[in-house]
């Protein structure tokens, strides 16, 4: 896994951050607000949540299938991370 990837896991129901090495939670957070293209802590962590409500059964295979969606469209700003993570949970539902 490098700098360019994140991911989740689940444990007891809740998404837990994989982190990289030595890394913080909240270098994580960092990490994933600067593949995201945005910068609120709210609104990275917000856009989570949709992804995880999304699911039928949030498994971190589809969560992390849904981050790699969304950072694979290299968002520059909030309304490209908001269509993004839109166009992914849609597709895991067909």
């Amino acid at each position: 896994m490098n700098n360019l990837t994140i991911k989740v896991g689940i444990t007891d129901g809740k998404l837990d951050p994989c982190l990289l090495n030595s890394e913080t939670k909240r270098e994580w957070l960092d990490r994933l607000k600067t593949l995201f293209g945005i910068d609120p802590d709210d609104l990275a962590l917000s856009i989570l949540i949709v992804l995880t409500r999304a699911c039928s059964k949030p498994e971190a295979v589809t969560i992390n299938a849904m981050l790699a969606q969304i950072i694979a469209g290299q968002p520059r700003d909030v309304q490209e991370t908001i269509l993004l993570a839109q166009m992914a949970s849609t597709a895991q539902r067909i």
